[in-house]
Parts: structure tokens; sequence; C-alpha cells
């Protein structure tokens, strides 16, 4: 008898264990589909009030009708909740609705538009009167949600959420497969709705903690601005905060823009320049299109996909990106980082001289104030980058703000009997990652002046891994893992700027009754004139340019018995900006 006969059948038992073992091994997120399904997701339900004109409909219309309970077909003139107005809606609205919603908005209450397009979404604009400056990102023909509020602080918010992005990635390398298709689903629809009703439930509350102990109406703002007369922008300023929601390949993409101006009216180097103090944060979800797939394609390895390899952020003044042109970037962070667990994005940054800006009241009206002692912008964030590289491109356009996040590493591979198995990438690039990018510009007065700059260009792009294990050719020997780099389209849209005031002045002046005059100064750097309604109340010079912005507030003895008021006017020569001043005199 051959010797080696008699050791084939105890050959075959560990091989048989062995096959045993790489099912184990590999068995986890196995799906035999290819695919694994999204996370669940729960809607929460909203109980208080909600007004709605016309009929909800769009793929969010059963996730919002699940989600608000409380709904009230709107009566045109009652103003204590949210109204949800269909897009189709939006045109035909008579004067009756228009001043109910343009109510409701000044009582603090979003106001929301269902499915619009631009053309709907601008004539709500036109209903809360705010310029009609929206526009559409690149591609995208309508939004699933516009919605608009504002708080008592004055700053001005804004929710885009756009359908998804359906169409399939791309990749550049000719050896990669097709990229599987995601059709969005009502699991993504149910964390859309999410998103959404957690801004609803946010109202009053979006401004920080912070900021919102520092605010408060234009004057005490300023009295709290400390004995050196500086303060912070964030802190005294209007906001204008936009928030976008774009989805692609099951992932959610949120980009905030706050935006805070102000004008510098004889700094040095800086005499009637305009400044913008630009933060993005952003909340980036990839867990929605990530999945595992283990003997993918009935093949003996693994596939994952798709995880994050970078995300690009760039942000311009378009037509401005050139040495000489009316726009500088003065500072933007964060810096580059490589090997680093946390970064911190800051900025610090004090404008000099006479500094005028935008306000808020808890009235909702909109106000002008202004600090001669300048004004300081100071803010930082520490944000979480393991295995994560920070790229600051800012100014490879010389003007741009612009910034690379990349996830270099890939996922590895461990070699089993005839397997390939292959290890999880790092987590931000397969769950949330919340980056925070902060720059400032200056435009010259020029810019200003030019048309069509009341807003910048922004875009975003996320770059997807998918990675396959290698083929065998030992038991135990295989070809390294593949990787596979896919894009979809970039999201490029326009964030408004809002210009702050070119005038400011002196707004609350107060008298005894006996007849006197004040001298003080205004913030201007163009010629400007005045006027007082009272004959009892004047002001010289009446008329003036940047040069000479002192004038004198005279009053004549008040012999009425009564107390009184004047209200003098202040106007730019060249254009229709105008701010007050209200003088008082008492009756003793």
């Amino acid at each position: 008898m051959n010797s080696s006969g008699l050791w084939k059948p105890f050959l075959v038992i560990p091989v048989a264990l062995l096959w045993i073992v790489v099912f184990t091994l590999s068995g986890c997120d196995s799906s035999s589909s290819g695919t694994v399904s999204t996370e669940a997701c729960t809607l929460k339900q909203y109980t208080e009030k909600i007004y709605v004109i016309g009929d909800i409909e769009g793929e969010l219309a059963d996730e919002i009708e699940e989600t608000f309970l409380n709904v009230v077909e709107y009566d045109g003139v009652s103003t204590d909740a949210p109204i949800f107005v269909a897009s189709g809606e939006v045109p035909y609205l008579g004067d009756t609705f228009r001043n109910g919603i343009s109510g409701t908005y000044r009582n603090l209450f979003p106001i929301v538009v269902i499915d619009g397009g631009e053309e709907e979404n601008n004539a709500l604009l036109d209903i809360l009167d705010i310029e009609q400056n929206y526009t559409l990102p690149e591609g995208i023909l309508y939004s699933e949600l516009f919605a608009v509020d504002r708080e008592e602080d004055g700053h001005s918010f804004t929710l885009s959420m756009y359908p998804p992005d359906e169409r399939p990635l791309q990749s550049n390398d000719v050896n990669a497969p097709p990229a599987t298709s995601h059709v969005d689903s009502p699991t993504d629809q149910c964390r859309r709705a999410l998103i959404f009703r957690d801004w609803i439930d946010e109202d009053g509350f979006r401004v920080t903690s912070e900021v919102n102990a520092y605010r408060r109406e234009a004057a005490n703002a300023l009295a709290e601005a400390g004995e050196d007369e500086s303060g912070e922008l964030t802190k005294l300023a209007k906001g204008f905060v936009a928030k976008r929601i774009f989805s692609s390949s099951g992932n959610i993409y949120q980009l905030n823009h706050y935006v805070y101006s102000c004008h510098s009216f004889n700094a040095p180097n800086a005499a009637n320049c305009d400044w913008f103090y630009v933060r993005q944060e952003c909340m980036l979800s990839a867990s929605g299109g990530y999945h595992v797939v283990n003997w993918y394609g009935d093949n003996p390895w693994d596939w994952i996909g798709y995880y994050i390899g970078s995300y690009d952020m760039e942000n311009f003044m378009h037509g401005m990106t050139h040495q000489d042109s009316w726009v500088s970037l003065m500072t933007a962070n964060p810096q580059n980082a490589i090997g680093v667990t946390q970064i911190t994005s800051g900025v610090d940054w004090n404008i000099g001289g006479s500094v005028g800006f935008s306000v808020g009241t808890e009235e909702g009206i909109e106000g002008t104030a202004s600090l001669s002692g300048g004004v300081t912008i100071q803010n930082s964030s520490s944000v979480s980058v393991s295995d994560c590289e920070v790229n600051n491109n800012s100014g490879d356009e010389f003007n741009n703000a612009k910034w690379s996040y990349v996830f270099p590493k890939r996922c590895d591979q461990v070699n089993y009997v005839w397997y390939s198995g292959l290890t999880p990438p790092p987590l931000l690039s397969r769950s949330t990652f919340q980056p925070v990018n902060q720059w400032i510009w200056k435009f010259s007065p020029e810019m200003r002046e030019s048309a069509s700059n009341d807003s910048f260009i922004s875009i975003f792009k996320a770059y997807l891994i998918a990675s396959e294990g290698g083929d065998h050719y030992l038991p135990w020997v295989a070809d390294p893992p593949k990787h596979y780099t896919y894009g979809g389209a970039p999201l490029v849209f326009q964030v408004p700027l809002s210009y702050p005031p070119l005038l400011v002045v002196p707004h609350n002046v107060d008298f005894s009754a006996a007849a006197q005059y004040k001298s003080m100064d205004i913030a201007v750097a163009r010629g400007w004139r005045a006027e007082s309604d009272q004959d009892w109340c004047r002001i010289e010079p009446s008329s003036g340019t940047g040069d000479n912005p002192r004038v004198n507030i005279t009053v004549d003895e008040n012999g009425t018995g009564a107390s009184r008021t004047a209200t003098v006017s202040f106007f730019l020569t060249v254009g229709a900006e105008s701010d007050t001043m209200t003088v008082f005199q008492a009756q003793y």
C-alpha cells in the first residue's frame, strides 16, 4: 500500500475547517444582494401648530405629514406659528395673505416654500421685503424646501434643501467598474425630513448662547463694547446665515455660511472699504452611501464602498480671481495640517478706524451702528481630523478661499486561505466630518459700484473611494487590493452678500431745555447732506464729504413747557442710502 494515501482523509479535514474559518471571519456586514441597507430612520413628531397654504406635494410630502401633526389651514391673518406654502400658491397670493405672511416673519416665525423654483422662492423674498437674490445651484431645477427665518437679534437664516442627485458616480480610471446607482429611498427621505424638523424646532434658538448673551439693541451693544470702543463683529453686527443641504449617493452634505460685514470709513490703507467675514461650517455625513460586500460578485474577496477620499471646497468672487482685482483675501484658516488628530480653525483680525455695520433690534427692524475705535473679529473652533490631511490652497487664484480635506488611508487587506478580506477605512471617511473654514475679504470702493457682485461662488465636491480585494494565486498570497476613485458632479452655488452701510450717524442725542449745541462725528466716507424737520433744531454744516464728518447740532431754548423731539435726516449725495438722528429736548 502507498503510505501517502493514508494521509488524504486527514488533509481534507483541516482544509475544510480553514474554509469554515474564512466564512466566519468574512461574515460581518455580508449581503447576498451586494449592498447593506442604510441605518434605520425614525421620524420625530412635532406637535406645535403649523399653518399650511395649498396642498403639500413632492418627495417629502408623506414625511412632512407624519412629522407635523398639528396642521391648520392658514386664515391669512394669524402670525403665531410657522407657515408652509405650496410653491404653486406663492405667485398668486393676495394682499391679505401676503400681509399675514410678512407679519408672521416679523413676528419671528419661519416661512417655508415646498418644492419651489427660483421664481417661487424669490416671490417669497419679495413678500418678506428681502432682496430677491435666490439662485439655484447649477444643474438643480428646484428646492425641496426653502425656508426663511429671523431671530430677535437681527440675524437672518435661510435653509435650502435640494432633491438628491441620483446620477451615477464617475471615475477617471478606465479599469474602475461602473458605480452603483443610488435611488432615493424612504430612509433617505426620512433623514432629510429629520434635518428639516430639527431646523424648525430651533426657531428662537439659532444664535449660539455666547452670541445671544452679548446681543442687544444697537445702543446697548455699543455700550458693552468696552471703554476702548472695540468690539467683536459677530456680537455687534447683524449676521446672514445660509444652510444648504445636498444629497448624493446616499450621503447628506450640509454647508452653512455665516456672513458678517462692516465698512471702514477712515482706516489706514482701507479707507472706504467693505469687509466680509465668512465662516463656513460643514456637517458632512458619509454613512448613507457606505457599505460592505463579502464574496463580491461571488468572488473570494471583499468590496467596500463608498467612503470618502477627499472633500474639496472653494469660494471666490466671480471675475475677481486675479492679482489686481478689487478683492483682497486677508486671512484664511485652518492652515495646512498633516499627522494630527485635531486642528484649530481660528481668525483674529482687527479693523481699525471708524467702522460701521448693520444691526437688528428685538422688533426685527434693521438699523445701523458704528465704532470709532475699530472692531475685532475673533473666533476659533476645534475640529477632529484623525487620518485626514488638511490642505489650505487659499490664494492659488489670488483671492479665493480654498481647502482640501484628504483621507489618504485606504482599506488594508487581510489574506485568508483563498480569500481576501478588507479592513474598514478611517472612521471620519465613512461617518460625520465637521470641518470649519474661516476667511476675511476686503473689497475696495470700486467693488460696491460694480454690477453683479452681491454674492460669491461656493463650490463643494466629494471624491469617493471603492476598494476591492486582490485575486489569490496561492492560499495565503494575493494581489494587492484595488482602489478606485469616483466623483460626483460638484455643487456650485451662490452665497448672497449684504453690503454694510456707507453712512452711520448717532441715533439719539439729548438736550436740556437751555439753548445749546453739541458737536459729534458722523461715519461717512462720501458726499452727504442733512436736514432737520423742526425749526428749533439746526445742523451745521448741512452738507459735506468724508473729509469733514464733524457736525454741530444746535437747539433753541425750550420754553414750551413740554419736552419735544426733532428728526435730523442724513443722505448720501449719490445713492439712496440714509440714516436718521432723533434729537430730544427736555422741558427743564
